[in-house]
């Protein structure tokens, strides 16, 4: 029955109570409602809620501090002449609202037993105890416990391994941090969470009671949202991943960036400036090349086309650097997008997965040795990184990426890798023109 449907309304108003459709618990006489009453009845209904007009609500909030609640408020006491309608109307739309969390809380407050409860609040981590008061009501003491953090959620990745706890909170210097703790960093005393969680800006307590309580939340507070977590940038159906944004449709999950590279891109200036400057490069073809490699890489892969680029050569007073690295500025600050071609294969690889679907500048052809060379132009236009073996001796899967590229020097690619004595395959050369 639609009864069955509606929650347990829990009040001291006696007219609320006569007027009401909604099931309900009301004193007999004129006595308020205890919190050890209530906890009676929540134990009894799970779905239950607390209404009062709204002249009440410190009072009320006082009085069931410290406790999961939902306390709904409505406008005014029911009179005479109000209809039932027009009450139920005013009851739904304050338990609707009630929803939302209470001020000043930015989570649901967390039991950790009995009689023992962590409040959320934006201020910090506070532990509150209930006590018989001897009376027949109920003492509270509060304890802080930590600077304040929220668990957002836990992650996965895409085939339902590695396993993580994500949680949010700001440093000192209010700068705000998401971190994916995986789940066996709690293993043991979880020393390993906690110098994760202490190494970004929020020291866990070091007092042993206080520490159980923090480890408690951390670990066991209730999951309401799931994502999943990639190591690579760039497209995941119909996401576009950067580490620190998603755009796109998720399919209701959203993907979060997790990987110890550090993030390339930056955001700065307005599209008016961006505008003003695309103008400035129209009349350059090179600048136009350049650029539009830089928009086009997260194109490759939904056009279902191959990586690849185009190097620039010329003598050192040509402006090539200038222009590619004006074009790294498309994603971000050009001395973090651009890199050198003096590096090792392995660490290119790694600055290639973290661009996937994206851009890379490669300055400086003739500082690397022709053998070195040759070896990134295969892995660049073949799109894939070497085959590793994992510490169980099973091969790993091994890092791929799509790309648009450009690389600058003062020679041809074909001329640099001659002195070294190697001669590429025509169709790679097509594909690094």
């Amino acid at each position: 029955s639609k009864l069955n449907e509606l929650p347990l309304i829990v009040t001291d108003d006696i007219h609320l109570a006569f007027k009401t459709a909604y099931p309900i618990y009301a004193p007999y006489q004129s006595d308020k409602i205890n919190a050890y009453t209530l906890k009676t009845l929540m134990q009894a209904h799970a779905d239950l809620c607390v209404i009062a007009p709204v002249h009440q609500q410190d009072a009320i909030q006082r009085r069931y501090s410290g406790m999961d609640v939902k306390m709904a408020f409505i406008p005014e006491p029911p009179n005479i002449a109000m209809l039932q309608d027009e009450l139920d109307s005013m009851i739904k739309v304050a338990i609707d609202q009630a929803k939302s969390l209470a001020k000043g809380h930015l989570a649901k407050p967390f039991k950790i037993k009995e009689g023992e409860y962590l409040n959320i609040l934006m201020d910090g981590l506070y532990l509150v105890k209930e006590h018989d008061d001897g009376e027949g009501g109920i003492k509270r003491t509060r304890t802080r416990i930590s600077d304040s953090a929220i668990i957002l959620g836990e992650a996965r990745s895409l085939n339902n391994n590695n396993w993580k706890r994500v949680i949010q909170f700001n440093d000192k210097d209010n700068v705000q941090h998401t971190l994916l703790i995986p789940y066996e960093h709690f293993m043991g005393e979880a020393q390993e969470a906690l110098k994760i969680i202490a190494n970004h800006g929020l020291m866990p307590p070091r007092q042993p009671n206080k520490k159980n309580v923090f480890i408690n939340y951390i670990q066991d507070y209730p999951i309401e949202k799931r994502f999943r977590c990639v190591d690579r940038t760039g497209w995941h159906g119909h996401s576009y991943v950067t580490p620190s944004k998603t755009y796109g449709d998720s399919s209701g999950e959203e993907l979060l960036f997790n990987s110890e590279m550090k993030n390339p891109y930056a955001v700065h200036g307005s599209l008016a400036g961006w505008q003003e400057l695309s103008r400035l490069i129209e009349p350059h073809a090179l600048g136009v090349l350049a650029f539009s490699c830089a928009f086009s890489g997260q194109l490759v892969a939904p056009l279902n086309l191959e990586s690849g680029g185009f190097h620039i050569y010329g003598s050192s007073t040509d402006g090539k650097s200038t222009i590619t690295k004006a074009a790294c500025s498309v994603w971000g600050n050009p001395r973090e997008v651009s890199k050198q071609w003096r590096t090792t294969d392995n660490a290119l690889e790694n600055e290639a997965e973290l661009r996937n679907d994206s851009f890379l500048n490669l300055d400086e052809l003739r500082q690397a040795p022709p053998k070195a060379v040759s070896d990134i132009v295969y892995m660049l236009t073949g799109g894939q990184g070497k085959s590793r073996s994992s510490k169980t001796g099973k091969n790993r899967d091994s890092k791929q990426f799509n790309l648009m590229y450009t690389s600058t020097g003062e020679v041809t690619l074909e001329e640099h890798l001659r002195r070294g004595g190697i001669e590429l395959d025509a169709g790679l050369l097509l594909r690094f023109a």
